[in-house]
Formats: C-alpha cells, structure tokens, sequence
C-alpha cells in the first residue's frame, strides 16, 4: 500500500568551539546540541524512523 505523507520538520541547535595553536597548527573543537521537531513514521504501532528529539555532532579539526 502507498501512502504519501509531508511535515514541517523544526531543528535548533546550540554550538561550542574553541580552537588552539599547537606550533604552526590549528586544532579545533566543535560540540554542538539541539533539539528537532518533525516527522515519526510507525507501523503497527512500533516506530521506524523518528526525525524528532535530541541531537549531538561534535567535530575534531586539524589546520597547517
């Protein structure tokens, strides 16, 4: 059975990052949190897929 479905979907997000100077590079940190909003597909009641909730991404960058 096909079915088609849309939704708005909603993300915030706060970031953190802070980068230092190890001789001659950069190294640079980033955290990041938030909170979406959006779509949750179920079937019989279980859930498939959430594009909802809480979120983390963190980051390690290194620059000559």
């Amino acid at each position: 059975m096909a079915t088609a479905l849309s939704t708005l979907a909603v993300h915030g997000s706060a970031e953190l990052s802070f980068t230092i100077a190890v001789g001659g590079t950069d190294v640079s940190a980033v955290a990041a949190l938030g909170l979406g909003s959006g779509l949750v597909a179920r079937a019989n009641a279980s859930e498939l897929v959430a594009l909802a909730g809480w979120t983390f991404g963190g980051a390690l960058e290194v620059r000559r």
